[in-house]
């Protein structure tokens, strides 16, 4: 504690910096701590009544939409459909997707083999990927000679 006398040990000159406590010297103020205990309550209180209205506008919105006529014809369907539809033969189908994306771009149609020409006026050819492999470690790579470049400083 801190006395005003200067003859006393724990007397601590006022222009001195005081050394830390090591805790909180101050309290927690209890009026702020209510005030927002009943903020909170409040709020609390104020959500849960405006989401118990909404729901019941919208409750009542659906019920008027269920009874309205649809706008476009009805369409009578023999069976229902139910949740999502497997593929039956998944590898058909992305076949028959495939080929019609090679139609709509102009490709030749995949062939099993994997060699086809996809411009033969400009000698481009499609190959497997391992022959196109095997190729290059043959040939090896395009290298560029005599090209000198200068970075400008």
């Amino acid at each position: 504690m801190t006395t005003r006398d200067p003859h006393h040990l724990d007397f601590i000159p006022p222009h001195e910096e005081q050394p830390a406590k090591g805790y909180e010297t101050s309290d927690l103020s209890i009026r702020g701590i209510v005030k927002f205990g009943i903020g909170f309550a409040v709020f609390i209180i104020v959500s849960h009544l405006v989401m118990t209205a909404m729901f019941a506008v919208l409750q009542h919105d659906d019920k008027k939409t269920e009874d309205a006529p649809l706008a476009g014809p009805r369409v009578e369907v023999a069976m229902p459909i139910v949740g999502p539809q497997l593929e039956v033969s998944p590898s058909v189908n992305w076949e028959e997707m495939h080929a019609a994306e090679q139609r709509v771009l102009g490709l030749p149609p995949y062939e099993d083999s994997g060699y086809a020409w996809v411009q033969p006026e400009k000698g481009i050819a499609r190959i497997p990927i391992e022959r196109a492999k095997e190729l290059a470690l043959q040939h090896g790579f395009p290298v560029r000679t005599g090209v000198v470049t200068t970075h400008p400083h």
